[in-house]
């Protein structure tokens, strides 16, 4: 996906149909993903994003939202078009959630170090361990593969993964 995306992008900017802000880089560091914010904002792939948050922000403008913290979560929450839409309001809930316990360490003085950093990646895979299988079982229903929707597990997926490298 990402190659395509590259060739693409230099295709574009080179022939002057678009400019390079258009084409925002694809992916982020797997680092930056120590809370589920800068999962979805900074790793993961940011192809739909203008798509999803296009009528959120059209929204926000009508309503005169001001900017800031009113106008970030009411975007946050409104975004999700999707099938799977209890999957992506879950993820605004604990987006909420970690910049609420951010918020408190903060003025507990607590700074990000390495050690906090080691438990938001062990919170940020917790999280997608229960969410994500909301989210997967719906594409296996929406796809016919029924027999699938109860075994999608990431613990499992990591288990294969670990494995396979170790027999390599």
């Amino acid at each position: 996906m990402s190659a395509c995306y590259v060739i693409a992008s230099i295709i574009a900017v080179a022939t002057g149909l678009y400019e390079p802000r258009d084409w925002p880089h694809l992916f982020g560091s797997p680092l930056d993903a120590y809370t589920v914010r800068k999962c979805w904002g900074r790793v993961w792939h940011q192809m739909h994003r203008r798509t999803f948050t296009s009528n959120s922000n059209f929204l926000a403008n009508v309503l005169h939202l001001p900017r800031g913290t009113v106008m970030t979560y009411f975007k946050l929450f409104t975004f999700s078009e999707s099938k799977a839409i209890q999957f992506f309001v879950l993820q605004a809930v604990a987006i909420t959630f970690e910049d609420a316990l951010i918020a408190i360490a903060s003025r507990l003085e607590y700074k990000e170090s390495k050690g906090f950093k080691l438990i938001g990646f062990i919170w940020v895979f917790a999280w997608f361990a229960y969410s994500a299988p909301m989210y997967f079982n719906h594409q296996a229903q929406a796809q016919g593969t029924v027999e699938e929707t109860n075994n999608f597990s990431l613990i499992r997926m990591l288990t294969s993964f670990c494995v396979a490298k170790l027999k390599n």
